[in-house]
């Protein structure tokens, strides 16, 4: 019975490193994979941002192509909502101010 219990558990353990042998060799593969066409990605990108507009991009690609564009134009529209904020504050304060002051002189003269 001990016998056959400690051939059980070495095939067991065979069987667990074949598996395991697999298991790094597939993610291996799969990694270099990745690697690969990460760079053909960037090659992509670097040939249409160089000037090649014949180079066809992928929607993703395309996507992270247009997000600086759209975060600078949400910038450039703050950027004109602050102004006319603060410009109408400056103004407010300005007529207020010059009430104020106008009214003061008035008494005193």
């Amino acid at each position: 019975m001990i016998t056959s219990l400690k051939e059980e558990w070495r095939r067991v353990r065979t069987d667990m490193k074949k598996i395991s042998l697999e298991y790094k060799k597939k993610s291996i593969k799969d990694r270099e994979r990745i690697e690969k066409e990460a760079y053909e990605s960037s090659k992509r990108v670097d040939e249409y941002l160089a000037g090649n507009k014949d180079i066809k991009l992928t929607f993703l690609e395309k996507f992270i192509m247009i997000i600086p564009k759209v975060f600078l134009v949400i910038a450039i529209l703050f950027c004109i909502v602050l102004a006319v904020l603060g410009a109408f504050y400056w103004v407010g304060i300005t007529v207020a101010l010059s009430i104020i002051v106008g009214c003061i002189l008035s008494k005193i003269i």
